[in-house]
């Protein structure tokens, strides 16, 4: 294990993740194929430390390096965020294989629900379709959550 590496476990392992950032940043320079943990923890300690602009820069990198890392990903994208870089923000955040998964609907995964009401409808029309009545309850709800039937 490189003594840099070694170095930020051991700052991390204590409690002082400002004092990693530096070993990281080094050995992230001089040997840029690390692994993913090593970008994301950098990432998350210059996030933690306030220092978006070097997460911004890091994270790039690190998101160049392992497009599909969930966490890394996230991270980047909060870090955008927080630096108002919102188009950057929303690329990062919506190009994780998370989203990918939801928006494409995984296989086997029933489709999302259809709408109810249709848009031609009105709103007043709309009512009795979406919510229905509870005699045991007396109250109109959506989902009558009593074991007895309504």
């Amino acid at each position: 294990m490189d003594e840099r590496l070694a170095a930020a476990q051991a700052a991390l392992t204590a409690g002082r993740g400002g004092d990693a950032i530096q070993p990281l940043i080094e050995l992230i320079t001089d040997e840029p194929n690390q692994t993913v943990q090593v970008y994301r923890a950098l990432l998350v300690q210059l996030y933690h430390a306030g220092r978006l602009e070097e997460g911004a820069i890091w994270g790039a990198a690190g998101a160049k390096r392992y497009p599909r890392d969930i966490d890394l990903l996230n991270v980047l994208g909060v870090v955008y965020r927080r630096l108002f870089r919102y188009p950057e923000a929303i690329a990062a955040l919506s190009s994780s294989p998370a989203a990918m998964t939801i928006r494409n609907q995984a296989p086997g995964l029933p489709p999302p629900p259809s709408r109810t009401v249709s848009p031609n409808r009105p709103p007043s029309a709309a009512m009795p379709v979406l919510v229905k009545g509870c005699r045991g309850h007396g109250k109109r709800q959506k989902v009558c959550g009593s074991a007895r039937s309504c």
